[in-house]
């Protein structure tokens, strides 16, 4: 009886790892994204997990209402203006 109590909690603490394992990464999956920020139509505003994914959107974005940027958090990493 013990031994398999002792399986219990191994399996409850295992359990309890993965799941704070899983609430970590998505923690950080929400928090460290790359946005491309268009200040005039803040309704385009995207995020994105990877770099790349977001140059096509941002010049997209600058053709249409003139100017947008990609964004890590409070540091502007590149921008476009009209396209250019």
């Amino acid at each position: 009886m013990l031994i398999h109590h002792q399986l219990g909690k191994l399996h409850l603490l295992n359990v309890a790892h993965l799941e704070i394992d899983l609430l970590v990464n998505t923690l950080k999956s929400l928090i460290m994204q790359y946005k491309v920020n268009c200040p005039s139509a803040p309704f385009e505003n995207t995020m994105f997990p990877t770099l790349d994914d977001c140059w096509s959107l941002c010049i997209e974005l600058s053709e249409e209402y003139g100017y947008a940027e990609v964004r890590y958090g409070n540091c502007v990493l590149g921008s476009y203006t009209n396209g250019h």
